[in-house]
């Protein structure tokens, strides 16, 4: 049976439910290629799912650490702890996928997902409600450089730091 999206999972952050939901369908995309035993889809379901998650990740730590969620340590170290995990698998299977090794990773991804969810990112609720459902730090940055723009018109003659590049940027030259 498919996992669903249930509004008991819901975290109170639309980017973070978002990220969960779609984590939901690519496991589900997992259970039906191990249904077809179409291992090339299962490779690339996997492959699908290192991507999606480490960005997954990222969004979420930063997330929880804007909100101050105390917790956003251990959560790093889980996040750690799925990848290992997920890295190691990757070569014990290698390029086969048996029937054991199928099931054993849609199984490990299921437990998982809904382990994760529930013991982990669900305690940041009473942190993540403080703040809007739509709460992003990355958009919080691009709208604290236009509010200052709004106050400053001399603003773009100030060079300014791209924190995501960490590097100073000169906005006249970009």
């Amino acid at each position: 049976m498919a996992l669903q999206w249930r509004d008991q999972l819901s975290v109170g952050n639309e980017v973070i439910d978002t990220d969960h939901k779609y984590l939901i369908e690519i496991i589900n995309k997992a259970e039906i290629s191990l249904k077809a035993n179409n291992h090339y889809e299962l490779t690339a379901v996997f492959d699908e799912l290192m991507r999606y998650g480490k960005a997954h990740f990222e969004r979420e730590e930063l997330i929880a650490k804007a909100v101050n969620y105390p917790k956003t340590d251990q959560l790093h170290a889980s996040h750690c702890k799925l990848f290992t995990a997920l890295d190691k698998f990757k070569e014990e299977i290698g390029s086969t996928w048996s029937d054991v090794a199928s099931t054993h990773f849609t199984t490990l991804l299921r437990d998982w997902l809904i382990q994760h969810v529930i013991k982990e990112d669900l305690p940041m609720k009473p942190w993540m409600i403080k703040h809007s459902p739509l709460f992003d730090p990355r958009d919080q940055r691009v709208q604290e450089k236009k509010q200052i723009q709004e106050e400053d018109p001399l603003f773009d003659e100030v060079p300014s730091v791209d924190f995501d590049q960490r590097s100073i940027v000169n906005p006249k030259n970009h």
